[in-house]
């Protein structure tokens, strides 16, 4: 460890709350150096290897957990990352604009889960599997469906005529009703 690390592993707050897992020392330190970040501000992976000795881009789990540290209460802060360069602190429409990458994500996720589904042979499945074969193919198409574009706008609009964010009931409703 260099001098600066060592200085600052003595000042590092650890997490109080009870966890069925021990949260490692270097995922406390990145936690650390991230939580001083300011809006905007951009973390090298190779500042972030240094704090912990070694390359976080090999070994990631401790600079994920950390982010996801970082997310929860009270700090609240979000991290973005910088391809091949590091971590950025994102601000508030930049934490926003992460919902369209989650809902790309997830409707792929969706699609793929679905064409794997599909390549068995349903008819020497055992009654258990069948029902659970059409329970999962039924969820992934309403996801799906739910997140295409057009139904996307369409739950913007009503999200934007009730100018406030919708109840899921509400937001179930409009799919239910056909506007979705």
């Amino acid at each position: 460890m260099t001098e600066q690390t060592a200085t600052e592993t003595q000042d590092i707050e650890i997490d109080a709350r009870q966890s069925r897992f021990q949260t490692s020392v270097e995922a406390q330190l990145i936690c650390n150096r991230l939580s001083k970040a300011e809006v905007g501000e951009s973390i090298s992976y190779f500042e972030l290897s240094e704090i912990v000795g070694f390359d976080v881009q090999i070994k990631r789990g401790p600079m994920d957990t950390a982010r996801r540290m970082c997310e929860r209460e009270p700090q609240k802060i979000v991290f973005g990352v910088v391809f091949n360069e590091g971590l950025k602190r994102l601000n508030d429409t930049e934490i926003v604009a992460t919902g369209n990458n989650a809902i790309r994500h997830i409707r792929k996720t969706a699609r793929r889960a679905g064409q794997r589904i599909i390549k068995v042979d349903f008819e020497t499945l055992p009654n258990v599997e069948k029902v659970k074969h059409n329970t999962f193919l039924g969820m992934l198409g309403v996801l799906r469906q739910m997140m295409t574009k057009k139904s996307i706008l369409r739950l913007e609009n009503a999200t934007a005529e009730a100018a406030k964010r919708l109840p899921n009931r509400d937001v179930l409703q409009l799919f239910e009703n056909g506007k979705g």
